[in-house]
């Protein structure tokens, strides 16, 4: 059975404050347990220094819209800018619709998961989703009540 694991970083910000003096104690499970320092632990709990590194909580996405992932970088062009009659925020818009119009809900279901992966990998643990792909290409809402 594995043991305990305490992660001591450099710093550990807890309770609104930066500390150097406490890690992070996780059960055998992998549940993380609390705070502790290295002196408050058993003999049998691992302790993994981590030098150089931070702990902080996870990061909150309060505004996502997985779906525009699909599409991210080919409703921009390098044309100079509004003044130069290139890109604003109205032929952004535009070029983002018609690319909408071509994203099924499976596709919006693989987008996502993607998308919550390379969340989770920047440290993303929260995430306030919506999306405003309510119609299929003919016009007519999706059957489906999450998709509706």
């Amino acid at each position: 059975m594995p043991a305990p694991c305490l992660y001591l970083p450099e710093i550990l910000f807890a309770g609104h404050h930066a500390r150097s003096d406490l890690g992070l104690l996780v059960d055998e499970a992998g549940r993380v347990q609390g705070y502790a320092d290295r002196n408050s632990v058993t003999p049998e709990t691992r302790v993994v220094s981590l030098p150089g590194k931070a702990l902080i909580p996870g990061l909150a996405n309060a505004h996502s819209h997985t779906f525009q992932r699909l599409f991210r970088g080919r409703a921009e062009s390098r044309s100079g800018g509004p003044a130069a009659g290139g890109d604003t925020f109205w032929t952004w818009r535009e070029q983002m619709y018609r690319a909408a119009g071509f994203v099924s809900p499976d596709d919006v279901y693989e987008i996502a998961r993607v998308t919550f992966l390379e969340m989770v990998l920047a440290g993303i643990t929260a995430v306030g989703e919506f999306h405003y792909l309510h119609r299929d290409p003919e016009g007519n809402p999706y059957s489906g009540p999450s998709l509706c």
